[in-house]
């Protein structure tokens, strides 16, 4: 009886799309012939665009003018990359990221908010009303863990911090009196925002 010889599969023909794509190898050679193969396949078009050289991507457009195209609906809108400055007024850094520099847009996303919403000029009220609130709970038998947690802050170390200053934030201000179960206007009456 004889033994059935194996089918041998013919050697991967290294270097050409035919190994890449039937023979399935990824080495370097075969992947630049890919690579050429796609690049002589596609279709030689110019952006749509009169005055842009640069080869067709998508739509008609180059990628540059398809990007402005996807972003703000008119390919000639192209945003001038790094040359523009930070959007918070007084800060004269260069731009980063959604308008902002890179100290402004680190603490925008830190604070999750809306980067034109984040001003250093935002309203702001004196912490006294809230430092008796604080002082009148902790009298009380309250401790610092319990209290800090009450208004939303990670440690102790955030309340001792907040005791320190002199002023807060309206919309911190707005939080933590909702924390506290109060309303704003107790803490802090309209005449005394107004003044």
């Amino acid at each position: 009886m004889t033994t059935p010889t194996p089918t041998r599969r013919p050697a991967c023909p290294h270097g050409t799309y035919t190994g890449y794509n039937n023979h399935r190898c990824r080495c370097e050679p075969c992947r630049e012939a890919k690579r050429v193969y796609v690049r002589n396949r596609r279709p030689k078009r110019a952006c749509s665009l009169e005055d842009c050289p640069q080869p067709h991507a998508a739509k008609g457009y180059c990628r540059s003018h398809y990007r402005a195209w996807k972003l703000y609906g008119d390919p000639r809108k192209l945003q001038p990359w790094g040359q523009k400055g930070c959007s918070i007024t007084g800060c004269n850094r260069r731009h980063r990221c959604r308008g902002l520099c890179a100290a402004h847009y680190e603490m925008s996303r830190r604070i999750k908010a809306e980067p034109l919403q984040w001003d250093r000029k935002r309203p702001r009220l004196p912490a006294a009303p809230l430092h008796d609130v604080i002082n009148a709970r902790a009298a009380a038998g309250r401790s610092a863990a319990e209290i800090a947690r009450a208004l939303g802050l990670k440690t102790e170390r955030n309340l001792y911090d907040l005791l320190k200053r002199d002023e807060v934030r309206e919309a911190d201000a707005d939080r933590y009196a909702t924390a506290l179960g109060l309303h704003m206007d107790i803490l802090w009456p309209s005449d005394e925002v107004a003044a």
